[in-house]
C-alpha cells in the first residue's frame, strides 16, 4: 500500500513540471524616475518665435495741413459768393428786353468746383489723425460739415443757372461753412493725436530721475516776504 502511494505522488510531481515550465517569468519592475528628467507640468510649452512685443505705430497724420486747406478754400468760396452776388449770375435782363448771362455764373462754377473737391480732401485729412479709438475729433462738426457740403453745393449749382441773389450768396456762405467745419474737426483731431503721442513717449514714472527745481517759500526771518530756493528734486 505504501508503494502505491509513493507511485501516485511521483506521477503527480512529474505532471506538474511541464505546467511550471510553460509559465513565463514575471516582468522586471520599472526603473525609478531619473532626477534629470524635466518635471511634467500642466502648462504647454510656449510657441517658438520671437517674443518681443511689437509696438503699433500710428499712420501718417496730415490733419493740421488739411485744416489749413479747408479754411483757406472756404474763405475763397465765400469771397466768390459775395462777388458773384454783387455782379450778378444767371440770365440777367438789362432793362431793354435783352438778357445776358451774368459773369457771376462763371465765378459760381469755380466756387462749386472748389467746394466739391475740398470737402472730401479735408475730411480725409482729419480722418488720418484718428488712427485709434481714443482720438475722436468732434463728430458734430463732421455731421454738420456733410450737411452743409450738400446744401451749399446744391445752391451753388442752382445759382449758376437761376442767378437768384439769395441762392448765390447762401451757396458761398454755406459751402464755406461746411469747409470750416471739416477744418475745425481736422484741427481738433490733430491736437488729440499729438496728446496721445506725447503720452506714449512720456518717460516711465518708475525710472529714477533728478532735475533742477526752483521753489518760492515764505521768508524764514519773520519779516514777511518770500524766499527763492534753488535745488534738485528726484524720483526713485
Amino acid at each position: 500500500m505504501c508503494g502505491v502511494m509513493r507511485l501516485i505522488l511521483c506521477l503527480l510531481a512529474l505532471s506538474a513540471v511541464p505546467a511550471l515550465a510553460s509559465d513565463p517569468p514575471p516582468p522586471p519592475p520599472p526603473p525609478p524616475p531619473s532626477s534629470d528628467a524635466p518635471a511634467a507640468t500642466d502648462n504647454p510649452p510656449p510657441p517658438p518665435g520671437d517674443s518681443t512685443p511689437v509696438e503699433a505705430k500710428p499712420r501718417t497724420n496730415w490733419a493740421r495741413p488739411a485744416a489749413y486747406i479747408g479754411w483757406g478754400v472756404g474763405l475763397g468760396v465765400l469771397t466768390l459768393g459775395i462777388v458773384s452776388t454783387a455782379i450778378g449770375s444767371g440770365f440777367i435782363d438789362n432793362g431793354f428786353g435783352i438778357e445776358f448771362y451774368g459773369a457771376g455764373s462763371g465765378l459760381m462754377v469755380l466756387a462749386a468746383l472748389l467746394t466739391g473737391a475740398a470737402g472730401p480732401v479735408v475730411y480725409v485729412g482729419g480722418n488720418s489723425a484718428r488712427w485709434t479709438k481714443s482720438i475722436t475729433g468732434i463728430r458734430g462738426l463732421r455731421i454738420g460739415g456733410w450737411i452743409g457740403y450738400g446744401v451749399g453745393l446744391g445752391m451753388q449749382l442752382i445759382s449758376v443757372l437761376g442767378g437768384w441773389p439769395v441762392t448765390t450768396f447762401l451757396g458761398g456762405l454755406v459751402g464755406a461753412g461746411a469747409l470750416a467745419c471739416f477744418g475745425l474737426d481736422a484741427w481738433f483731431s490733430a491736437n488729440e493725436a499729438d496728446d496721445v503721442a506725447a503720452m506714449a513717449d512720456a518717460p516711465d514714472p518708475t525710472t529714477p530721475r533728478v532735475m533742477p527745481t526752483v521753489a518760492v517759500l515764505p521768508s524764514l526771518n519773520g519779516r514777511g516776504g518770500t524766499t527763492a530756493m534753488i535745488g534738485f528734486s528726484g524720483t526713485f
